[in-house]
């Protein structure tokens, strides 16, 4: 396990110019998070290589110019459920892996990978732009994942801080009777509408349902 940064802040021309980098290898998310102050339902472990660079006369024109690249690789993680609404809670997921490539805090960052569900095999993936969730609030996000039973595709905004998100859902069943455990059903089933969940509330207005060829 291995946490190493470095942190250079040199004058040059036009003022000074900042360059560091963080390098981690196989260290426990739960050690990263526990650096910035936080908790997390998430367990693994964590590679990442990433570097940062800037310049500029003061704090605000180095925040303004600063840049960032590199990627990370989460191996052997664990997300724990994530409670919704009422009872309703994400699914535990096992075997996470995941690999994020970043290219700028104005580009958004990607994020892929594969997890294990109750119901089988899951794959995901997620853009998003650094520099909004570096500035705090609410960051435009773009988000899916497909799974043996049920694929569910988002795109609207995320407030990691709150837990709380805003945007357009759309889920989708290719085994809908098994989804909700009735037979006589038809086999696809898809539910789009307009998402607002945050931490104990979950709404889905101008909601649409379609079974099959027929639209509710």
């Amino acid at each position: 396990d291995m946490i190493s940064a470095r942190l250079d802040l040199v004058p040059d021309d036009d003022g000074r110019r900042l360059g560091a980098s963080f390098v981690s290898k196989k260290v426990a998310v739960g050690d990263v998070a526990a650096l910035a102050g936080l908790t997390s339902p998430l367990a693994g472990r964590v590679d990442a290589d990433l570097r940062l660079s800037a310049h500029g006369r003061s704090a605000e024109e180095l925040a303004a110019t600063l840049a960032i690249d590199g990627a990370g690789q989460l191996r052997d993680g664990y997300l724990e459920p994530l409670p919704l609404a009422g009872q309703v809670a994400l699914p535990a997921l096992s075997d996470v892996s995941a690999d994020l490539s970043v290219t700028g805090l104005d580009k958004p960052a990607r994020l892929a990978g594969q997890a294990k569900a109750p119901s089988g095999l899951v794959t995901f993936e997620a853009a998003a732009t650094p520099r909004r969730l570096i500035e705090g609030g609410a960051a435009p996000v773009v988000a899916g994942f497909d799974g043996p039973v049920l694929s569910a595709d988002f795109d609207g905004e995320v407030d990691p801080a709150a837990l709380a998100a805003n945007g357009s859902l759309t889920l989708t069943s290719r085994r809908f009777p098994a989804l909700i455990g009735a037979a006589d059903l038809p086999p696809t089933a898809s539910l789009d509408g307009r998402l607002e969940a945050g931490a104990g509330h979950l709404a889905l207005a101008d909601a649409r349902l379609m079974l099959g060829d027929s639209a509710f």
